[in-house]
């Protein structure tokens, strides 16, 4: 659960689960048994549960035939269809990922136009594992450098990714699985960094009150309703200054480096189409 999925080498392939991610309380985190095929006229059976099914081969397929490893497929008999999540994870990258995510840093077109980009993620998403943000921003920093090192001071100039401690699948309270404070009306922040080029070096979050929580989270804030902090861009994080309230984002700067040796090899997976294999992506680290 906390290294996350790996193949029959011990090679990770994906991201694991946040240690501050809830367990209960919202469709991604106490899923109802996943439908094994679509009905009518399109996904409301999967839309109901916000799972979106998807299949290498029709839409008939039984995604309760993915196994997490060989040894588990054969304890299962080896049923009709049955899959591991390393053949089924390599499966999907060398079919439809090169159409479905963002695999490319190079952004050419972007820095030509002279275009400025704030990104936000939680990083108690349960969906969307945050850490597949750090590792696209680090190879857009790696690329934008020219040098072949993540420059991020350099990236900064026209891109900022900014990371929401504790925020689920979403923003704010009805986040799912939100328990950290949401940027407060960031768009202002953007618009300034294009029209007056003042880039953001923070952002403002506030702490949502519990009763504009959605009814699917299991609220628990981490701050009382009404707390402030800066959002600060990666590799930044808000340090306490040591003197007032917790609660006030003005008792914060943010500083320090998230981006250490320690980091980066703890977010190595396996090379991008062919993650059943030993061979870890090295480049992704520099």
């Amino acid at each position: 659960m906390w290294e996350g999925p790996s193949n029959h080498y011990g090679q990770r392939i994906w991201y694991p689960y946040e240690k501050s991610i809830p367990f209960s309380g919202g469709p991604f985190t106490a899923l109802s048994p996943i439908p094994t095929s679509l009905t009518g006229s399109g996904l409301t059976g999967a839309l109901a549960n916000e799972v979106i099914l998807w299949d290498h081969k029709n839409a008939a397929f039984d995604p309760n035939n993915v196994y997490q490893d060989k040894e588990s497929l054969a304890l299962a008999g080896n049923p009709s269809g049955g899959i591991t999540y390393e053949d089924e994870a390599t499966l999907g990258a060398n079919t439809v990922a090169d159409y479905s995510d963002n695999q490319t840093p190079v952004l050419t077109g972007a820095v030509k136009h002279g275009t400025k980009v704030m990104q936000l993620h939680g990083t108690a998403d349960p969906a969307i594992f945050w850490r597949t943000d750090v590792d696209y921003y680090r190879r857009v920093a790696i690329w934008n450098s020219g040098d072949g090192r993540a420059d991020f001071k350099k990236l900064q100039s026209w891109y900022r990714f900014f990371p929401l401690p504790g925020v689920g699948h979403g923003n704010g309270a009805s986040a799912i699985g939100s328990l950290g404070p949401s940027p407060y009306n960031p768009f202002p922040a953007l618009v300034n960094w294009v029209e007056n080029r003042v880039a953001p070096d923070s952002l403002l979050a506030v702490m949502a009150p519990a009763s504009t929580a959605s009814s699917t989270v299991s609220f628990n804030p981490l701050l009382p309703a009404g707390s402030t902090r800066p959002l600060c861009p990666f590799p930044q994080r808000a340090i306490y200054d040591g003197k007032g309230s917790t609660n006030e984002a003005s008792s914060f700067t943010c500083g320090g480096d998230l981006e250490t040796p320690e980091v980066t090899c703890g977010d190595l997976r396996t090379e991008y189409k062919h993650e059943d294999g030993p061979i870890l992506d090295f480049e992704e680290t520099v």
